[in-house]
């Protein structure tokens, strides 16, 4: 449909950014998060794939740096996917765009992920996984 082509060239579209705006050292669940949030992917159904089974635990973001197509079992790759989303989802609901593209912006300056995170977010990457686990009870 052409409301899924449009998702699909959206999503696309802003791996490209992310790869020029953060110079290629984006980790992949940023890339991927920020990817489906323009594409238009609903956080609320990530929430709920990630709540079931319940009391399931959630990989730190940390070990979701690395492409996701080096997990072969496809629904941890959904679980991935999704925890990406909703990761970035909380950013964006809680300081805007624009601290994600700053992000962005000190990844592309060779500056480290954390100290990227911290600078522009107030966070860390455990402190990202802090918010996750909340979000999900």
């Amino acid at each position: 449909s052409p409301e899924e082509l449009r998702g699909t060239v959206y999503h696309e579209y802003c791996h490209h950014l992310v790869h020029l705006l953060a110079g290629g050292q984006a980790p992949t669940w940023l890339n991927e998060g920020l990817a489906q949030y323009v594409e238009g992917c609903d956080p609320a159904r990530a929430r709920q794939l990630l709540g079931s089974p319940p009391g399931a635990r959630l990989p730190s973001l940390a070990k979701l740096a690395a492409p996701f197509s080096e997990t072969r079992q496809r629904p941890l790759v959904e679980r991935h996917y999704a925890q990406s989303l909703l990761a970035v989802s909380l950013l964006i609901e809680e300081r805007g765009m624009n601290a994600l593209q700053n992000v962005l912006s000190g990844l592309a300056r060779r500056q480290p992920l954390e100290d990227a995170l911290q600078a522009s977010l107030e966070t860390t990457t455990e402190g990202l996984d802090e918010r996750l686990r909340r979000a999900l009870e």
